[in-house]
């Protein structure tokens, strides 16, 4: 009798629903859920502080719209890159992670494989629109995406390299639309080290860890790619009028020395390490502000700050959605 005044309660409650609840309850959230949506404000400051500093560098116009258009290239590179990963990873998840979207059933792998399919081609046809160039990054990312997903993960050093390599070329999106300048090599190498570390720490987040002293690789690698940078820039960087740039290259740089000074030689629990993998990715955004707001135009630094809201969003939305 219990049970049935129960389904009963259950009936009337979902049919109290609009039709807007059911969408965001059924559809929306799960989708959020499988793309990692607290993710996406860290992906697409990548290209554009690739596109500004190359642009910067070479001394080169900004086009408004493609460096839009790479934005969104990006971020649909990245939607594939998540929902791919989940879809390979469909058993392991049934017996360790049963509330992701597809063991829970709230997205069939049918309907998962069409939404990758479907975020690769869009990807692709952007990146086409840009050029020679971005098309070709944006398949080299596809394919060290799918090779990560299908085969490096589940070898820890491969892996990392891999996804490291993923973000790197993240930023030569970018800069593929204008150019290759020399001095945009070390910040794709600084955030490729970055991410091949918090890889590392998010393969034991699922463990006790005590992290060691590799961990200042995080911070490590802002400073030597930032040092390595600068010089290649011009003096007119070095104006008064940048403060807001070299402001967020330093709190990028204290964020990541505090949160490794915070795991170094410490036992970390996996819902610490989980929340410290999530800073780690937020902290991603101060540092891609501080290249963006160094192009020096009012334009550049108002989307410098509007990257920097995404710290906001990013930490709200990760509350009820994981980032990992």
């Amino acid at each position: 009798m219990t049970y049935r005044q129960t389904n009963r309660h259950h009936r009337r409650h979902a049919s109290a629903l609009t039709p807007w609840e059911l969408f965001v309850q059924h559809t929306l959230l799960p989708w959020a859920r499988l793309i990692r949506v607290a993710n996406l404000f860290t992906v697409f400051g990548d290209p554009i502080a690739g596109y500004l500093l190359a642009a910067l560098l070479l001394g080169s116009d900004v086009n408004p719209l493609r460096l839009t258009t790479v934005a969104f290239c990006s971020l649909f590179l990245y939607a594939f890159g998540t929902i791919q990963n989940d879809w390979c990873d469909l058993a392991e998840d049934r017996r360790h992670r049963p509330e992701r979207p597809l063991p829970s059933k709230q997205i069939t792998p049918t309907a998962a494989a069409l939404g990758a399919l479907l975020c690769a081609a869009v990807a692709l046809l952007l990146a086409l629109l840009l050029g020679r160039r971005p098309f070709s990054v944006a398949l080299v990312i596809l394919v060290l995406i799918s090779a990560y997903n299908f085969r490096l993960k589940k070898s820890l050093g491969p892996g990392s390299l891999c996804m490291g390599l993923c973000r790197g070329a993240n930023v030569l999106l970018g800069a593929a639309c204008v150019g290759f300048p020399f001095g945009i090599f070390p910040l794709v190498v600084a955030e490729t080290v970055y991410i091949i570390r918090v890889t590392w720490l998010a393969d034991g987040e699922n463990r006790v860890q005590i992290p060691r002293a590799d961990v200042y690789y995080l911070p490590l690698s802002f400073a030597v790619g930032t040092l390595l940078t600068l010089p290649f820039l011009s003096r007119e960087v070095y104006s008064i009028n940048n403060w807001l740039g070299f402001l967020c290259l330093t709190v990028a740089l204290i964020f990541t020395f505090g949160l490794a000074a915070t795991l170094h030689n410490r036992t970390t629990r996996p819902e610490r390490m989980r929340a410290a993998i999530g800073m780690a990715i937020r902290a991603l955004i101060p540092w891609q502000a501080g290249w963006i707001a160094l192009y020096g135009t009012e334009g550049a630094q108002s989307l410098a700050i509007i990257l920097l809201t995404g710290l906001v969003f990013s930490s709200i939305i990760s509350r009820s959605i994981s980032m990992s």
